[in-house]
Formats: structure tokens, C-alpha cells, sequence
């Protein structure tokens, strides 16, 4: 998930920050990034088809804090799965699949130590499961937006159109989508990092640049949409779009 070394990269313009700073304002919550957090502390249950409720916990506990810190929060979900994705999501479900199928084998073994990380590698937030945090988030009177597609392309429109301050999420993708202000690694006794768009602009160190060439850097570095070119990784990226700033980059087998 993400841009591959993307926030490595642009650790030297990320700040530490606190989430009461962002008081009395609006923050948009990328809500898989928890629900997989939260889902970690049940995959057993999950796995075998337990019941359970625990994988809420973390997301709940993160807008009791922005809450409690007089924060509007504003929970956007995945909606359908984006047929650009499609190959890509084809070879993940495969992949969970069969890690599920090896995790189940380790646990009829009685080898469950081993056996419950396969069952975290092969998490899934259902749809049902996305249904009962709705109505979880119901009864705590917090909004939600179910995206058309990926809550990244839904949380962007919002922050652009003035309803969202910044963005809270673990999700590389919100900086190559355009995002102002993303708020990464909060913990729960409410600090966290903070990465800025205007930050980005001057780092990059591109002549007359424009946010396109970030965008260009992440495409070629590889992304979910297209896998990087072989030998090159967030840096070379980088010091080709340094090199080459046309809109029409073009690069040859």
C-alpha cells in the first residue's frame, strides 16, 4: 500500500506535531488504515470465522481522542474495488489466499504461534465488517463518507473543497494524490508526524516545478497502477525528475 520508501524519503520534511494543534478543526480519517490496525489484535478470530468486534477498537479509540481534543473527525471508507486495480488486486487476493491457507495448516498442526502471523498477513476488512463500524460510528455521532471507489481519491476532494484541515491516515498515496497536510504515525496519546504539500514543493529541488513532477517521481519509483522499472527506486526517481521536468516524460525500454 503506498508509494514504495515514499515517507523515508521525505523524512527530512516531516515534522513532529500533536493532535491538539489541529483544535476546533476538521480532519478527514483514512478508516482502513485502522480497521487492519485494530484487526491485527483478532486475526485468529477473523481467520476461523469468530464473531468479533475487536478489529473497531483502535478506530474508536483514535476519534475518542480527536473528540476529546474538541476535533471533528470525518471517517471516509473504501466503496468499490477501482478497475485500474484490478490486476493487482486479482494478485493480492491470491496471495492472501493462499498465506490464509498455510496459517490454517500451521494451526491444525499445533503450531499457533506461527500460525497466527500468517493470519495477520492475510487480513481483510469485509464489508460487513465496514458495515458494523458505520453503525458503531452512528451511535458515537461521528459523519462518514463511503467513497465511490478508494477513500485516498474521496479524502483528497474533501480537503480540496475546504471540508477537511488535513488528513489522517498511513497511507503514502494521499501525498502523491495532491493532499495539503497528512498526518502519519498518530498514537493514541496524540502525537504524531506531519507532511505538508507546500514542504514538498521546495524540497524536491526541481526548477520552475510544478506538483506534477512529485506525481511523475512516485509513478516511476512504482505504484499500485504500474510496478517501478526495474533498478529504480524513490531516489533515482528522484534524480530524474530533477533532470527531466517535461510534461511529456517519455522513458525507453
Amino acid at each position: 500500500m503506498g508509494i514504495n520508501s515514499l515517507l523515508g524519503f521525505l523524512r527530512p520534511i516531516t515534522k513532529d506535531s500533536s493532535i491538539q494543534e489541529y483544535t476546533g478543526k476538521s480532519l478527514g480519517i483514512d478508516t482502513s488504515c485502522y480497521l487492519y490496525k485494530g484487526a491485527y489484535s483478532c486475526a485468529t478470530e477473523l481467520a476461523h470465522g469468530i464473531p468479533t468486534n475487536k478489529y473497531i477498537d483502535y478506530l474508536v479509540q483514535v476519534i475518542r481522542l480527536l473528540q476529546a481534543s474538541d476535533i471533528k473527525p470525518i471517517a471516509v471508507f473504501d466503496g468499490n474495488k477501482l478497475p485500474a486495480k484490478s490486476n493487482v488486486n486479482r494478485s493480492r487476493e491470491s496471495t492472501r489466499k493462499d498465506t490464509l491457507r498455510k496459517g490454517k495448516a500451521l494451526w491444525y498442526c499445533n503450531d499457533k504461534t506461527a500460525a497466527a502471523g500468517f493470519f495477520q498477513k492475510a487480513l481483510k476488512v469485509t464489508w460487513n465488517m465496514v458495515l458494523t463500524t458505520i453503525e458503531t460510528l452512528k451511535g458515537m455521532g461521528v459523519e462518514y463518507v463511503v467513497a465511490p471507489f478508494e477513500a485516498d481519491a474521496q479524502l483528497t476532494y474533501l480537503e480540496s473543497q475546504g471540508h477537511l484541515n488535513a488528513i489522517i491516515t498511513e497511507d503514502s498515496d494521499l501525498l502523491a494524490f495532491g493532499c495539503k497536510e497528512v498526518i502519519y504515525k498518530l498514537e493514541l496519546n496524540g502525537t504524531c508526524k506531519v507532511i505538508r504539500r507546500m514542504d514538498i514543493c521546495k524540497f524536491m529541488g526541481v526548477k520552475d516545478f510544478k506538483f506534477e513532477h512529485f506525481r511523475y517521481m512516485c509513478i516511476i519509483a512504482g505504484c499500485d497502477y504500474l510496478k517501478n522499472i526495474s533498478g529504480i527506486g524513490i531516489k533515482r526517481a528522484h534524480a530524474f525528475i530533477q533532470r527531466y521536468t517535461r510534461a511529456n516524460l517519455k522513458i525507453e525500454k
